[in-house]
């Protein structure tokens, strides 16, 4: 039950990247940006917290020996943001079209970092874990309370949207 709970967060975590895409433009990092060097730490860091934040919060709730577990949300939410591009590479703005080897190049380390990521959060909340704690370790209690912690992260992000918009 844990691979197919981790595949679900995997989706979850493409989710949070289009709906910031849609709803907080500002902070959404895009590999056009990130290849032509125009972007903002915010918006990086906004990117990384992703795919650390789904894991550490599985991590909580599901205690697994097995590193898969943890590494499977990154990846897949990174296959998930560049496979359109990958499959399709005339999608790709003219001036990155030229230079689709180094965005190509990007996106291989853009998966990687998300898989590492991801890991780290999966294996920094081993010690914090309610595995054993829980009053039911059914796969959909553990994955409605993941779905609880991606909510409040997206809460906090239009949050700070909200007050980054007040301050301008």
């Amino acid at each position: 039950m844990q691979l197919p709970l981790a595949t679900l967060i995997g989706f979850l975590g493409f989710l949070i990247f289009r709906f910031i895409e849609k709803y907080f433009p500002r902070y959404y990092l895009s590999f056009s940006d990130l290849v032509l060097g125009e972007f903002r730490l915010l918006d990086l860091f906004s990117s990384i917290l992703i795919p650390f934040s789904e894991s550490f919060i599985l991590g909580i709730f599901v205690k697994s020996s097995d590193f898969w577990v943890y590494v499977l949300p990154g990846f897949l939410t990174a296959l998930l943001v560049i496979w359109p591009v990958v499959r399709i590479p005339e999608l790709l703005p003219k001036n990155l079209y030229e230079k689709r080897q180094g965005v190509f190049a990007s996106y291989f380390l853009f998966t990687i970092s998300f898989s590492v990521l991801s890991f780290i959060g999966g294996a920094l909340a081993q010690p914090l874990s309610l595995a054993g704690v829980l009053p039911s370790r059914q796969g959909i209690v553990d994955g409605f309370w993941v779905a609880i912690g991606i909510g409040a992260v997206t809460t906090f992000l239009r949050w700070l949207n909200n007050r980054n918009l007040e301050t301008e």
